[in-house]
């Protein structure tokens, strides 16, 4: 098996000198570069450093998230009958969110990854097309779980708006996980091309976005336990 060593910016040179394959562009001139020279791969190595480079861009946000802080939004809920609205109001938003992204998002990566020999060559906007609809769908889901999170309401409804708030950020583990799947197919991505014996490959890498439907039916039952008070009670014997 041949080695392989870094070479120019964005790209890693095999001991095959006809096999430069590009690497992941950790600055924004890094990117240009690699848009511009365009080495084996460079359309999964630019949609791959666009995912890394736009979740870093969210930072403070994340770190925000992780701290679960939010600030007070302007909404407040007072009743079971409100908290239940609420709660539908963000499943059905959550849901619709999560449908639009899987349909835009499986569009592009079809045309960047899957349908190359039916158009003519990927070109750096259909790049960042793609992955600016997934930095993007990473961003909502940040500030749908922010602005759950910064609801005013009675304390006996806290636990619901938090399983609520987990509900909607468990959508950003799905995109870690992508993201940290991409970047490590990226790394060995050189070998895979050096073993190549000429037939095509497939590889899969899977974005999950099946939401928790055991936290949502938790959740459910904890709004019906405060609509029947007797029926907590009965719970908890």
């Amino acid at each position: 098996m041949g080695g392989r060593r870094k070479g120019a910016i964005g790209a890693i040179v095999s001991e095959d000198p006809g096999l430069v394959v590009a690497a992941l562009a950790e600055t924004s001139e890094d990117l240009d570069r690699l848009f511009a020279d365009k080495p084996d791969y460079w359309e999964f190595a630019a949609f791959t450093s666009l995912l890394v480079q736009g979740r870093s861009k969210m930072q403070r946000l994340i770190e925000a998230h992780h701290d679960g802080y939010a600030p007070y939004s302007n909404q407040q809920i007072d009743t079971v009958d409100e908290l239940d609205y609420f709660f539908t109001g963000k499943v059905v938003e959550l849901l619709a969110l999560v449908r639009n992204f899987e349909e835009d998002t499986n569009t592009h990566l079809r045309r960047l990854f899957a349908d190359q020999d039916l158009h003519d060559e990927v070109t750096p906007q259909e790049v960042k097309a793609a992955a600016k609809g997934i930095t993007d769908f990473y961003r909502s889901i940040l500030l749908l779980t922010r602005e759950v999170r910064g609801v005013q309401a009675p304390s006996a409804y806290s636990e619901v708006i938090d399983n609520l708030a987990s509900l909607i950020g468990f959508h950003l583990k799905g995109v870690d996980d992508f993201i940290t799947a991409t970047v490590g197919f990226l790394a060995v991505l050189p070998t895979l091309a050096q073993n190549n014996s000429g037939n095509r490959e497939y590889h899969s890498l899977a974005l999950e976005l099946d939401p928790d439907y055991a936290l949502l039916n938790h959740i459910k039952g904890q709004i019906k336990r405060l609509r029947q008070p007797w029926r907590r009670w009965l719970w908890w014997q």
